[in-house]
């Protein structure tokens, strides 16, 4: 699964990598790295919806189409644009950088997809009969069980990055029923995304 999520044909700033770049020698100390690092190798990874994959180099910049930033504390990020670029947001499909430049240790960034149809958000809303397999959310569509066969993955309090396969969906009362027990009941405003909806 996806570890971003971004609408497809809009210019965007992705992170470059996933965890802290580090040195290359002593593999612990976090490294600040510049656009244009000495053995600056970066590659974007591409596969389409179709299965199609490809590699393509990018070269990052400043002032131009790949701006790259580092935030600090070894973290990096670039921008993609929707045309002109080593590689643009114009395609349907899943995307990630790896990477290397002589100061530090290769890198792998977050896996994103990029979709017309980004995936529904919601919260967990307070009732009594919430449980680890059944709850009430905040979502607004009254069509029963429009969302039953996706995916249901919480992104925030403790059933974080727990996922289930949606059972039911009740356009009454905005419940959702699960595959499979989380591991907890979920508290209100526990958020999630509706994923392969």
């Amino acid at each position: 699964m996806a570890d971003i999520f971004l609408r497809v044909n809009t210019a965007v700033v992705v992170p470059v990598n996933m965890e802290p770049l580090v040195d290359e020698t002593d593999g612990f100390t976090q490294e600040a790295v510049a656009y244009n690092a000495a053995g600056m190798a970066l590659e974007w990874n591409f596969v389409t919806l179709a299965g199609a994959m490809s590699q393509t180099s990018v070269t990052p910049t400043t002032g131009s189409f790949h701006d790259w930033t580092d935030l600090g504390g070894g973290m990096m990020k670039i921008e993609i644009p929707v045309s002109g670029g080593d590689v643009n947001n114009d395609t349907e499909g899943f995307g990630w950088f790896t990477g290397k430049c002589t100061a530090t240790r290769p890198w792998r960034g977050p896996v994103i997809e990029f979709s017309a149809r980004l995936p529904e958000t919601g919260a967990i809303v307070s009732d009594a009969g919430n449980s680890a397999t059944f709850f009430v959310t905040n979502l607004t569509s009254a069509v029963s069980d429009y969302c039953v066969g996706s995916f249901l993955k919480f992104t925030s309090g403790t059933l974080i990055n727990q996922v289930r396969r949606i059972t039911s969906y009740s356009g009454t009362n905005f419940s959702i029923g699960v595959s499979s027990a989380f591991t907890g009941t979920p508290a209100a405003a526990d958020m999630f995304i509706i994923i392969n909806q």
